[in-house]
Protein backbone atom coordinates (compact mmCIF):
# COMPACT_ATOMS: atom_id res chain seq x y z
CA UNK A 1 0.00 0.00 0.00
CA UNK A 2 1.27 3.47 -0.89
CA UNK A 3 1.34 5.42 2.35
CA UNK A 4 -0.25 8.88 2.48
CA UNK A 5 1.81 12.01 2.98
CA UNK A 6 1.78 13.40 6.53
CA UNK A 7 1.67 17.21 6.65
CA UNK A 8 3.39 18.91 9.60
CA UNK A 9 2.83 22.69 9.86
CA UNK A 10 5.10 24.70 12.17
CA UNK A 11 3.86 28.02 13.59
CA UNK A 12 6.54 28.90 16.17
CA UNK A 13 9.83 27.54 14.94
CA UNK A 14 11.86 27.76 18.16
CA UNK A 15 9.21 25.80 20.03
CA UNK A 16 7.84 23.31 17.50
CA UNK A 17 10.30 22.60 14.71
CA UNK A 18 12.68 20.11 16.29
CA UNK A 19 9.87 18.07 17.82
CA UNK A 20 8.02 17.91 14.51
CA UNK A 21 11.22 17.01 12.70
CA UNK A 22 11.72 14.12 15.14
CA UNK A 23 8.16 12.99 14.40
CA UNK A 24 8.98 13.30 10.68
CA UNK A 25 12.02 11.05 11.20
CA UNK A 26 9.85 8.40 12.86
CA UNK A 27 7.27 8.64 10.06
CA UNK A 28 9.94 8.40 7.35
CA UNK A 29 11.28 5.24 9.02
CA UNK A 30 7.78 3.72 8.64
CA UNK A 31 7.64 4.69 4.97
CA UNK A 32 5.48 7.85 5.14
CA UNK A 33 6.35 10.86 2.95
CA UNK A 34 6.31 14.08 5.00
CA UNK A 35 5.72 17.73 4.17
CA UNK A 36 7.07 20.04 6.88
CA UNK A 37 7.33 23.82 7.00
CA UNK A 38 5.94 27.19 7.96
CA UNK A 39 2.29 26.94 8.92
CA UNK A 40 0.80 29.87 7.04
CA UNK A 41 2.58 28.88 3.81
CA UNK A 42 1.33 25.32 4.05
CA UNK A 43 -2.17 26.72 4.48
CA UNK A 44 -1.75 28.38 1.09
CA UNK A 45 -0.49 25.21 -0.61
CA UNK A 46 -2.59 22.54 1.15
CA UNK A 47 -5.20 22.37 -1.60
CA UNK A 48 -2.59 21.38 -4.21
CA UNK A 49 -1.09 18.64 -2.03
CA UNK A 50 -2.51 15.19 -2.78
CA UNK A 51 -4.85 14.12 0.07
CA UNK A 52 -2.82 13.21 3.13
CA UNK A 53 -2.92 13.20 6.91
CA UNK A 54 -2.70 16.75 8.26
CA UNK A 55 -1.56 17.24 11.88
CA UNK A 56 -2.82 20.59 13.12
CA UNK A 57 -1.63 22.25 16.34
CA UNK A 58 -4.85 23.56 17.89
CA UNK A 59 -8.47 22.69 18.61
CA UNK A 60 -9.48 26.25 19.48
CA UNK A 61 -12.26 28.20 17.77
CA UNK A 62 -9.62 30.08 15.78
CA UNK A 63 -8.80 26.85 13.89
CA UNK A 64 -12.34 25.60 13.24
CA UNK A 65 -12.66 27.12 9.78
CA UNK A 66 -9.24 25.83 8.74
CA UNK A 67 -10.00 22.28 9.97
CA UNK A 68 -13.26 22.30 8.01
CA UNK A 69 -11.51 23.59 4.86
CA UNK A 70 -8.75 21.03 5.24
CA UNK A 71 -11.29 18.21 5.41
CA UNK A 72 -13.02 19.60 2.32
CA UNK A 73 -9.70 19.42 0.45
CA UNK A 74 -9.69 15.66 1.04
CA UNK A 75 -7.13 15.55 3.85
CA UNK A 76 -7.65 13.48 6.97
CA UNK A 77 -7.26 15.98 9.81
CA UNK A 78 -5.71 15.18 13.17
CA UNK A 79 -4.33 17.54 15.78
CA UNK A 80 -2.68 18.11 19.08
CA UNK A 81 -2.90 21.27 21.16
CA UNK A 82 0.47 22.97 21.67
CA UNK A 83 -1.12 24.82 24.60
CA UNK A 84 -2.83 21.74 26.04
CA UNK A 85 -0.18 21.00 28.68
CA UNK A 86 -0.28 24.20 30.69
CA UNK A 87 -3.62 25.71 31.67
CA UNK A 88 -5.28 27.35 34.66
CA UNK A 89 -8.47 25.43 35.45
CA UNK A 90 -10.21 22.80 33.27
CA UNK A 91 -13.25 24.96 32.57
CA UNK A 92 -11.03 27.86 31.52
CA UNK A 93 -9.00 25.57 29.27
CA UNK A 94 -12.13 24.31 27.56
CA UNK A 95 -13.49 27.80 27.04
CA UNK A 96 -10.20 29.13 25.71
CA UNK A 97 -8.82 26.19 23.75
CA UNK A 98 -11.50 23.53 23.07
CA UNK A 99 -14.06 24.16 20.35
CA UNK A 100 -16.53 21.28 19.69
CA UNK A 101 -16.74 22.21 16.00
CA UNK A 102 -12.97 21.78 15.75
CA UNK A 103 -13.12 18.43 17.55
CA UNK A 104 -15.86 17.23 15.22
CA UNK A 105 -13.52 17.71 12.27
CA UNK A 106 -10.74 15.52 13.70
CA UNK A 107 -10.07 11.85 13.13
CA UNK A 108 -7.83 11.87 16.21
CA UNK A 109 -6.55 14.26 18.89
CA UNK A 110 -3.08 13.44 20.21
CA UNK A 111 -3.27 14.51 23.86
CA UNK A 112 -0.36 15.47 26.09
CA UNK A 113 -1.61 13.14 28.82
CA UNK A 114 -4.38 12.05 31.10
CA UNK A 115 -4.90 15.49 32.67
CA UNK A 116 -5.66 17.11 29.31
CA UNK A 117 -8.02 14.31 28.28
CA UNK A 118 -9.86 14.55 31.59
CA UNK A 119 -10.19 18.32 31.19
CA UNK A 120 -11.80 17.89 27.77
CA UNK A 121 -14.01 14.91 28.61
CA UNK A 122 -15.39 16.46 31.79
CA UNK A 123 -17.66 18.49 29.50
CA UNK A 124 -17.36 16.51 26.26
CA UNK A 125 -17.31 12.79 27.17
CA UNK A 126 -18.31 11.89 23.61
CA UNK A 127 -14.75 12.64 22.48
CA UNK A 128 -13.03 10.20 24.86
CA UNK A 129 -12.38 7.49 22.26
CA UNK A 130 -11.15 10.05 19.73
CA UNK A 131 -8.36 11.17 22.08
CA UNK A 132 -5.08 9.23 22.15
CA UNK A 133 -2.61 9.73 25.02
CA UNK A 134 0.69 10.42 23.26
CA UNK A 135 2.64 13.31 24.77
CA UNK A 136 4.31 15.77 22.41
CA UNK A 137 7.38 15.04 20.26
CA UNK A 138 9.06 18.29 21.27
CA UNK A 139 9.54 16.75 24.73
CA UNK A 140 11.02 13.51 23.31
CA UNK A 141 14.33 15.26 22.75
CA UNK A 142 14.55 16.02 26.50
CA UNK A 143 15.19 12.34 27.22
CA UNK A 144 18.76 11.56 28.35
CA UNK A 145 19.36 9.34 25.32
CA UNK A 146 18.32 12.05 22.85
CA UNK A 147 19.78 15.22 24.38
CA UNK A 148 22.96 14.77 22.36
CA UNK A 149 21.01 16.39 19.52
CA UNK A 150 21.55 19.73 21.29
CA UNK A 151 25.23 19.21 22.20
CA UNK A 152 26.68 21.40 19.45
CA UNK A 153 24.36 24.32 20.17
CA UNK A 154 24.84 24.00 23.94
CA UNK A 155 28.61 24.15 23.51
CA UNK A 156 28.34 27.29 21.36
CA UNK A 157 26.08 29.03 23.90
CA UNK A 158 28.43 28.21 26.79
CA UNK A 159 31.39 29.46 24.82
CA UNK A 160 29.62 32.73 24.08
CA UNK A 161 27.99 33.45 27.45
CA UNK A 162 30.04 31.52 30.00
CA UNK A 163 28.35 30.93 33.36
CA UNK A 164 24.73 31.81 32.71
CA UNK A 165 21.42 32.27 34.50
CA UNK A 166 18.42 32.00 32.17
CA UNK A 167 15.28 34.11 32.63
CA UNK A 168 12.33 32.95 30.52
CA UNK A 169 9.58 35.56 30.34
CA UNK A 170 5.88 34.98 29.77
CA UNK A 171 4.15 38.36 29.67
CA UNK A 172 2.61 38.45 26.20
CA UNK A 173 -0.84 39.51 27.45
CA UNK A 174 0.70 42.85 28.46
CA UNK A 175 3.99 43.09 26.56
CA UNK A 176 2.82 41.71 23.21
CA UNK A 177 4.52 42.25 19.87
CA UNK A 178 1.22 43.63 18.56
CA UNK A 179 -0.36 46.82 19.81
CA UNK A 180 -2.91 46.55 22.66
CA UNK A 181 -5.69 47.26 20.17
CA UNK A 182 -4.50 44.52 17.81
CA UNK A 183 -4.14 42.07 20.70
CA UNK A 184 -7.66 42.75 21.98
CA UNK A 185 -9.07 42.27 18.48
CA UNK A 186 -7.28 38.92 18.24
CA UNK A 187 -8.43 37.78 21.69
CA UNK A 188 -12.03 38.63 20.81
CA UNK A 189 -12.06 35.49 18.63
CA UNK A 190 -11.85 33.27 21.73
CA UNK A 191 -15.06 32.38 23.63
CA UNK A 192 -13.28 33.12 26.92
CA UNK A 193 -13.22 36.79 25.91
CA UNK A 194 -16.94 36.84 26.75
CA UNK A 195 -16.20 35.96 30.40
CA UNK A 196 -16.71 39.28 32.28
CA UNK A 197 -13.41 40.79 33.41
CA UNK A 198 -11.37 37.69 32.65
CA UNK A 199 -9.10 39.09 29.95
CA UNK A 200 -8.61 42.35 31.84
CA UNK A 201 -7.45 40.41 34.90
CA UNK A 202 -5.05 38.34 32.81
CA UNK A 203 -3.56 41.46 31.24
CA UNK A 204 -3.24 43.10 34.69
CA UNK A 205 -1.38 40.06 36.04
CA UNK A 206 1.10 40.13 33.17
CA UNK A 207 1.63 43.87 33.61
CA UNK A 208 2.38 43.50 37.32
CA UNK A 209 4.69 40.53 36.82
CA UNK A 210 6.46 42.13 33.85
CA UNK A 211 7.26 45.23 35.89
CA UNK A 212 8.47 43.06 38.79
CA UNK A 213 10.82 41.15 36.49
CA UNK A 214 12.19 44.34 34.97
CA UNK A 215 13.07 45.41 38.52
CA UNK A 216 14.39 41.98 39.58
CA UNK A 217 16.82 41.34 36.71
CA UNK A 218 19.24 44.18 37.62
CA UNK A 219 19.26 42.87 41.21
CA UNK A 220 20.08 39.41 39.88
CA UNK A 221 23.01 40.82 37.93
CA UNK A 222 24.32 42.63 41.00
CA UNK A 223 23.97 39.51 43.14
CA UNK A 224 25.94 37.30 40.72
CA UNK A 225 28.75 39.43 39.25
CA UNK A 226 30.53 36.41 37.72
CA UNK A 227 27.52 35.38 35.66
CA UNK A 228 25.77 36.59 32.55
CA UNK A 229 21.98 36.77 32.59
CA UNK A 230 20.13 35.90 29.40
CA UNK A 231 16.50 36.96 29.05
CA UNK A 232 14.59 34.86 26.56
CA UNK A 233 11.21 36.49 25.79
CA UNK A 234 8.07 34.52 24.98
CA UNK A 235 7.71 34.11 21.18
CA UNK A 236 4.81 36.58 21.11
CA UNK A 237 6.45 39.21 23.32
CA UNK A 238 7.85 42.60 22.40
CA UNK A 239 11.62 42.45 22.93
CA UNK A 240 12.07 46.22 23.17
CA UNK A 241 11.70 46.67 26.99
CA UNK A 242 14.30 43.96 27.59
CA UNK A 243 16.65 45.33 24.95
CA UNK A 244 16.39 48.80 26.53
CA UNK A 245 17.30 47.27 29.90
CA UNK A 246 20.19 45.32 28.37
CA UNK A 247 21.75 48.56 27.09
CA UNK A 248 22.16 49.60 30.72
CA UNK A 249 23.76 46.33 31.86
CA UNK A 250 26.75 44.84 29.97
CA UNK A 251 26.19 41.32 31.35
CA UNK A 252 22.53 41.21 30.34
CA UNK A 253 21.60 39.74 26.95
CA UNK A 254 18.29 39.29 25.17
CA UNK A 255 18.31 36.28 22.87
CA UNK A 256 15.33 34.34 21.53
CA UNK A 257 17.24 32.40 18.87
CA UNK A 258 17.27 28.64 18.59
CA UNK A 259 15.34 26.12 20.65
CA UNK A 260 14.82 26.88 24.34
CA UNK A 261 16.03 23.37 25.20
CA UNK A 262 19.61 24.15 24.24
CA UNK A 263 19.49 27.34 26.32
CA UNK A 264 18.18 25.47 29.35
CA UNK A 265 20.95 22.87 29.04
CA UNK A 266 23.56 25.63 28.79
CA UNK A 267 22.30 27.40 31.93
CA UNK A 268 22.84 26.81 35.64
CA UNK A 269 19.17 27.38 36.41
CA UNK A 270 15.97 28.67 34.85
CA UNK A 271 13.99 31.52 36.42
CA UNK A 272 10.42 31.75 35.13
CA UNK A 273 6.89 32.98 35.68
CA UNK A 274 4.00 30.60 34.97
CA UNK A 275 5.94 29.07 32.09
CA UNK A 276 6.22 25.75 30.23
CA UNK A 277 10.01 26.09 30.33
CA UNK A 278 9.83 25.01 33.98
CA UNK A 279 8.53 21.62 32.84
CA UNK A 280 11.25 21.38 30.19
CA UNK A 281 13.93 22.31 32.73
CA UNK A 282 12.59 19.68 35.14
CA UNK A 283 12.82 17.00 32.42
CA UNK A 284 16.34 18.17 31.51
CA UNK A 285 17.56 17.98 35.14
CA UNK A 286 18.17 21.74 35.31
CA UNK A 287 16.82 23.57 38.40
CA UNK A 288 13.63 25.53 37.68
CA UNK A 289 12.92 28.44 40.03
CA UNK A 290 9.58 30.22 39.87
CA UNK A 291 9.71 33.88 40.88
CA UNK A 292 6.11 34.79 41.70
CA UNK A 293 5.83 38.48 42.65
CA UNK A 294 2.13 38.13 43.41
CA UNK A 295 -0.67 35.60 43.85
CA UNK A 296 -3.19 35.32 41.03
CA UNK A 297 -5.54 32.41 41.84
CA UNK A 298 -7.52 32.50 38.59
CA UNK A 299 -4.46 32.71 36.36
CA UNK A 300 -1.80 30.42 37.81
CA UNK A 301 -0.83 27.25 35.95
CA UNK A 302 -0.37 24.40 38.45
CA UNK A 303 2.12 22.25 36.53
CA UNK A 304 5.08 24.68 36.13
CA UNK A 305 4.86 25.61 39.80
CA UNK A 306 4.51 21.96 40.88
CA UNK A 307 7.84 21.17 39.15
CA UNK A 308 9.68 24.28 40.41
CA UNK A 309 11.17 25.66 43.57
CA UNK A 310 8.76 28.50 44.31
CA UNK A 311 9.83 31.93 45.54
CA UNK A 312 7.78 35.05 46.28
CA UNK A 313 10.34 37.81 46.88
CA UNK A 314 13.81 38.69 45.60
CA UNK A 315 15.52 37.40 48.81
CA UNK A 316 13.73 34.05 48.44
CA UNK A 317 14.66 33.94 44.76
CA UNK A 318 18.33 34.61 45.47
CA UNK A 319 18.38 31.97 48.20
CA UNK A 320 17.02 29.44 45.72
CA UNK A 321 19.58 30.47 43.09
CA UNK A 322 22.32 30.13 45.73
CA UNK A 323 21.12 26.59 46.40
CA UNK A 324 20.57 25.62 42.76
CA UNK A 325 23.20 22.87 42.81
CA UNK A 326 21.72 21.19 45.90
CA UNK A 327 18.03 21.35 44.90
CA UNK A 328 17.79 17.57 44.53
CA UNK A 329 19.50 16.82 47.83
CA UNK A 330 17.38 19.39 49.66
CA UNK A 331 14.22 17.75 48.36
CA UNK A 332 13.14 20.93 46.53
CA UNK A 333 13.09 19.27 43.10
CA UNK A 334 12.85 15.85 41.42
CA UNK A 335 10.81 14.26 44.18
CA UNK A 336 8.66 11.13 43.76
CA UNK A 337 5.56 13.32 44.06
CA UNK A 338 6.75 15.59 41.26
CA UNK A 339 7.51 12.60 39.03
CA UNK A 340 3.99 11.26 39.57
CA UNK A 341 2.54 14.66 38.64
CA UNK A 342 4.67 14.89 35.50
CA UNK A 343 3.60 11.39 34.41
CA UNK A 344 -0.11 12.28 34.66
CA UNK A 345 0.38 15.38 32.57
CA UNK A 346 2.79 13.91 29.98
CA UNK A 347 2.05 10.41 28.69
CA UNK A 348 5.51 9.97 27.17
CA UNK A 349 7.52 10.58 30.35
CA UNK A 350 7.83 6.80 30.53
CA UNK A 351 7.65 4.11 27.85
CA UNK A 352 7.55 4.89 24.14
CA UNK A 353 8.29 8.35 22.82
CA UNK A 354 5.48 10.64 21.73
CA UNK A 355 6.74 10.35 18.14
CA UNK A 356 6.45 6.56 18.31
CA UNK A 357 2.96 6.76 19.81
CA UNK A 358 1.72 9.24 17.20
CA UNK A 359 3.25 7.21 14.38
CA UNK A 360 1.38 4.16 15.67
CA UNK A 361 -1.84 6.17 15.59
CA UNK A 362 -1.07 7.31 12.03
CA UNK A 363 -0.59 3.67 11.02
CA UNK A 364 -4.03 2.84 12.39
CA UNK A 365 -5.69 5.84 10.74
CA UNK A 366 -4.05 5.10 7.38
CA UNK A 367 -5.53 1.60 7.51
CA UNK A 368 -8.98 2.77 8.60
CA UNK A 369 -9.24 5.74 6.21
CA UNK A 370 -7.50 5.00 2.89
CA UNK A 371 -6.99 8.25 0.99
CA UNK A 372 -7.40 8.45 -2.77
CA UNK A 373 -4.48 10.28 -4.45
CA UNK A 374 -4.99 12.89 -7.14
CA UNK A 375 -5.95 11.64 -10.59
CA UNK A 376 -3.45 12.38 -13.41
CA UNK A 377 -5.55 15.40 -14.42
CA UNK A 378 -5.63 16.78 -10.87
CA UNK A 379 -1.88 16.26 -10.55
CA UNK A 380 -1.35 18.26 -13.73
CA UNK A 381 -3.62 21.08 -12.51
CA UNK A 382 -1.93 21.07 -9.09
CA UNK A 383 1.48 21.39 -10.74
CA UNK A 384 0.30 24.38 -12.75
CA UNK A 385 -1.25 26.04 -9.67
CA UNK A 386 1.94 25.41 -7.74
CA UNK A 387 4.12 27.23 -10.28
CA UNK A 388 1.69 30.14 -10.46
CA UNK A 389 1.46 30.54 -6.67
CA UNK A 390 5.21 30.49 -6.22
CA UNK A 391 5.48 33.46 -8.59
CA UNK A 392 2.56 35.32 -7.01
CA UNK A 393 3.85 34.86 -3.46
CA UNK A 394 7.38 35.91 -4.42
CA UNK A 395 6.06 39.09 -6.06
CA UNK A 396 3.79 39.83 -3.10
CA UNK A 397 6.60 39.51 -0.58
CA UNK A 398 8.93 41.54 -2.74
CA UNK A 399 6.44 44.42 -2.84
CA UNK A 400 5.06 44.23 0.72
CA UNK A 401 8.12 43.11 2.65
CA UNK A 402 8.13 40.64 5.52
CA UNK A 403 5.53 40.55 8.29
CA UNK A 404 7.58 41.27 11.42
CA UNK A 405 5.43 39.25 13.80
CA UNK A 406 5.45 36.15 11.59
CA UNK A 407 9.19 36.55 11.01
CA UNK A 408 9.79 36.64 14.78
CA UNK A 409 7.85 33.38 15.20
CA UNK A 410 9.30 31.70 12.09
CA UNK A 411 12.54 33.36 10.96
CA UNK A 412 13.10 30.96 8.05
CA UNK A 413 14.13 27.42 7.17
CA UNK A 414 16.81 26.47 4.66
CA UNK A 415 17.53 23.14 3.02
CA UNK A 416 20.96 23.09 4.68
CA UNK A 417 19.49 23.64 8.15
CA UNK A 418 16.90 20.94 7.60
CA UNK A 419 19.50 18.42 6.44
CA UNK A 420 21.94 19.21 9.26
CA UNK A 421 19.25 18.94 11.93
CA UNK A 422 17.96 15.68 10.48
CA UNK A 423 21.47 14.18 10.40
CA UNK A 424 22.14 15.17 14.03
CA UNK A 425 18.75 13.75 14.99
CA UNK A 426 19.55 10.44 13.33
CA UNK A 427 22.90 10.30 15.12
CA UNK A 428 21.26 10.97 18.51
CA UNK A 429 18.31 8.62 18.03
CA UNK A 430 19.84 5.73 16.05
CA UNK A 431 16.88 6.01 13.62
CA UNK A 432 18.46 6.08 10.18
CA UNK A 433 16.64 6.75 6.91
CA UNK A 434 17.48 7.83 3.41
CA UNK A 435 15.18 10.65 2.40
CA UNK A 436 14.93 12.67 -0.79
CA UNK A 437 14.29 16.35 -0.11
CA UNK A 438 12.28 18.63 -2.39
CA UNK A 439 11.18 22.23 -1.98
CA UNK A 440 7.42 22.83 -1.80
CA UNK A 441 7.58 26.58 -1.18
CA UNK A 442 9.73 29.00 0.76
CA UNK A 443 10.39 27.47 4.22
CA UNK A 444 8.51 24.27 3.25
CA UNK A 445 9.94 20.90 2.17
CA UNK A 446 8.78 17.45 1.15
CA UNK A 447 10.76 14.47 2.49
CA UNK A 448 10.35 11.20 0.61
CA UNK A 449 11.59 8.02 2.29
CA UNK A 450 13.96 5.67 0.53
CA UNK A 451 15.54 2.41 1.62
CA UNK A 452 16.72 2.40 5.28
CA UNK A 453 20.39 3.17 5.83
CA UNK A 454 22.60 0.28 6.88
Amino acid sequence: MNKPTVILPVETKSREFHGKLFLALNLLARGYPVVIGEQWRLWEYADILSPGIYIDKSIAATHTEWIQRCNAMGHLVTSWDEEGLIFFEPWMYRKLRVEPKSMEGLARLFAWGEVQREAICEEYPEYHDRIALCGNPRFDLLRPGLRAFYAKAVSAIKQRYGKMLLVNTNFAMHNHYKTPEQLKASLANYPLAQEPGYMDGWIAMHKHAHEAYLAMVPELLARYPDHTVVVRPHPSENHAPWETLAKQHPRLFVDASGNVHEWILASECVIHFNCTTAVEAYLLDVPAIAYRPGRYPRYENPLPYALSENTFSPPELFAAVDGRFTARERGALWTAEQQAIATRYIASVQGGTAAERITNEIDELAQQHPLRPFSPLKRLLAKAKHSWRLRVHAQRESSRGTDGYNAQKFPGLTATELEEDLNRMMAASAIHVNATRRSVAKNCFRLIPGKPRQ
